[in-house]
């Protein structure tokens, strides 16, 4: 139950902040889908607006009801498709361009370690289910308040993690140039 619960959470913080992002930054993220060149620039506002709505309605769900089989399959299948149009771009030798993301999840370049990462949220997805399946007790408010807490201050790291080392990376360049 804890794990499920950590996973959810996070999951749930996760895709909240990314489609908060793209709505945010709603022309930066149908320039950045269009620079992919998989989908007709005519039609990216439309898939944005689907992928932002779907992320919206993982999040709610995980947060409300928790893992749900609609929530899972919505999920596995965007990250998927996210996970796909990176493979295609780097086989394509397209990698200077932001991976389109948001939130703690941006990336300014296309790279491997963007498609193991999102394997690894598939992952998440995928025990977090399981180990909602397994019956265990019930854990009370204090607990799933601090579990929250804890996912908030896990992405919170990994976003400061993630802005020490771009800064680590531009700071070498320079060095070298």
């Amino acid at each position: 139950m804890i794990v499920s619960f950590f996973l959810r959470m996070t999951l749930a913080i996760l895709f909240l902040t990314t489609a908060w992002s793209k709505w945010r930054g709603w022309d930066r993220h149908t320039q950045l889908m269009t620079a992919y060149r998989i989908i007709p620039s005519g039609w990216v506002p439309w898939f944005l607006g689907g992928f932002l709505i779907s992320e919206c309605y993982i999040a709610l769900t995980l947060l409300l009801f928790g893992f749900q089989p609609i929530t899972i399959g919505l999920g596995l299948g965007l990250l998927f498709l996210y996970t796909g149009a990176v493979v295609i771009n780097l086989v394509r030798g397209n990698q200077d361009i932001s991976c389109g993301c948001g939130s703690v999840l941006e990336s300014d370049r296309l790279s491997w370690g963007l498609v193991v990462r999102n394997l690894f949220l598939m992952a998440m997805v995928v025990l977090g289910w399981m180990s909602s399946l397994a019956s265990s007790p019930e854990m009370g408010w204090i607990h799933q308040t601090l579990l929250t807490l804890v996912a908030v201050g896990v992405i919170l790291i990994a976003g400061n993690l993630k802005g020490f080392w771009e800064i680590k990376r531009k700071i070498e360049k320079l060095a070298t140039d």
